[in-house]
């Protein structure tokens, strides 16, 4: 994943695109037999990655034929560089539409995006629309905290008197959060939550006690920085 390292940290109505099944499709390409059920996405997925785990060969030619197919894409479209604000393995989101395609390689919308945050270190960033948020580049991500950013999707970015105020309602939402349940991170099935003594596996919450929680540890890890990117854009 890469971002913009000059754009904004704040964009508006931006377009997502993928390449649908883009390395089954490379690897159909070159005669390979799939194993598993190639509409299958998990085992699909796992045959994948082993492939390129024990295979050099292949992994290069994966990365570098999406590489490729990204940069035709760009390049046909006339994209310029500063209209680039991402791009991973199998696409990137940019600021105007796709016209023109190519029968190879399906290139997919996959989402128009209303909102994007990103933060200052150009590491994480926060996407949502109508219908959808999405969260990528945080450590340790568990499904609680969409509680927090959606949030976000509430902020009111014309006004920046209100918008600070929520802003600190998002910051106290977690700071003096009650709920022991909304700190537990699920990690490959391991209940573990950050104590000022630092973090500990635990199985209930029921004999804990909520001041033990490193509740500012929560905000700063992952919050702190999606509030500084709007405190920087608009302060």
């Amino acid at each position: 994943m890469k971002i913009n390292e000059r754009c904004s940290l704040i964009l508006y109505q931006l377009y997502f695109y993928d390449f649908k099944s883009c390395y089954p499709t490379l690897l159909k390409n070159i005669g390979y037999k799939f194993e598993s059920d190639l509409n299958n996405k998990l085992q699909r997925n796992i045959e994948i990655g082993k492939l390129q785990k024990d295979n050099k060969d292949i992994y290069e030619f994966l990365s570098s034929s999406t590489d490729s197919l990204i940069e035709y894409y760009l390049e046909e479209n006339n994209v310029d560089e500063k209209d680039i604000i991402l791009v991973q393995k199998d696409g990137f989101i940019i600021k105007h539409e796709i016209t023109k395609t190519s029968d190879f390689m399906k290139l997919d919308l996959r989402e128009i995006l209303d909102v994007m945050i990103i933060t200052p270190d150009r590491k994480k960033y926060i996407w949502w629309n109508e219908n959808k948020i999405d969260v990528k580049g945080v450590v340790n991500f568990y499904d609680r905290l969409l509680d927090v950013f959606k949030l976000f999707k509430k902020m009111t970015f014309c006004n920046n008197k209100m918008l600070f105020k929520q802003m600190e309602y998002i910051k106290n939402f977690i700071l003096n959060q009650t709920d022991k349940e909304f700190f537990l991170i699920d990690k490959d099935g391991v209940k573990i939550i950050q104590t000022k003594n630092g973090p500990i596996r635990i199985n209930s919450t029921s004999s804990f006690s909520i001041d033990n929680i490193d509740k500012e540890k929560y905000f700063n890890h992952y919050i702190k920085e999606f509030l500084d990117a709007i405190y920087l854009t608009y302060y």
